[in-house]
């Protein structure tokens, strides 16, 4: 199944990997996808202390997260980052993806 803009409610895997989470808007948007049932990937970069901070909240709220570094300024970090991210997926669907 196909999962467009408007229409997250049909996904069947409800994963979503929120950069900048740490803080403000991107704090807020992962806090609000794990009040959904939303698994967060928790992306920061230099503020681990405020990721962990988020990241324990939303599983106090009995939420799924799991704390990604990577400075998405660098390739090498962006590329691990997915390589990271996706490995779950892929092992999930028993193919690349």
């Amino acid at each position: 199944m196909s999962c467009k803009i408007g229409q997250l409610e049909d996904c069947t895997m409800k994963k979503v990997l929120i950069t900048g989470a740490s803080g403000g808007i991107g704090s807020a948007m992962a806090k609000a996808f794990a009040a959904e049932g939303y698994e967060i990937g928790v992306c920061y970069n230099r503020s681990f202390n405020e990721a962990r901070r988020v990241t324990a909240e939303i599983k106090e709220a009995g939420g799924k997260a799991q704390m990604y570094m990577a400075d998405l300024s660098l390739m090498g970090d962006a590329e691990n980052l997915c390589q990271q991210v996706l490995e779950p997926l892929r092992q999930w669907a028993g193919r690349p993806v």
